[in-house]
């Protein structure tokens, strides 16, 4: 018996009922949306003034994921404004940082 309820739990999506979700936690979660949003426009924003093109950092090629903008990051710095020492710490940095597919 619980074999079977254990697969028919595994075969269904599971997602709330809008009621059913606390409203602090739907405020909370929809602040950290805007949050996450204001984030992403400032790094696209940076991006923008690094390469001294304004609209960079819309650019669809130039929206990197997580995991590959501290690389990309660091190489366009490099292109656009030379070697600099806080290049050589953001590389290192970026290297030690842990992926979040591999454990710690």
């Amino acid at each position: 018996m619980k074999k079977d309820w254990a697969a028919g739990i595994l075969t269904q999506t599971l997602f709330p009922r809008a009621e059913d979700i606390p409203q602090s936690l739907a405020i909370a979660f929809m602040r950290m949306m805007m949050a996450h949003a204001k984030f992403e426009s400032e790094v696209r924003a940076l991006q923008g003034v690094v390469a001294n093109d304004l609209h960079y950092g819309e650019q669809p090629e130039n929206r990197w994921s997580a995991d590959k903008r501290p690389k990309r990051m660091a190489k366009l710095i490099e292109k656009k404004l030379g070697q600099i020492a806080e290049i050589r710490a953001h590389k290192e940095a970026a290297g030690r940082r842990p992926r979040p597919d591999q454990p710690t």
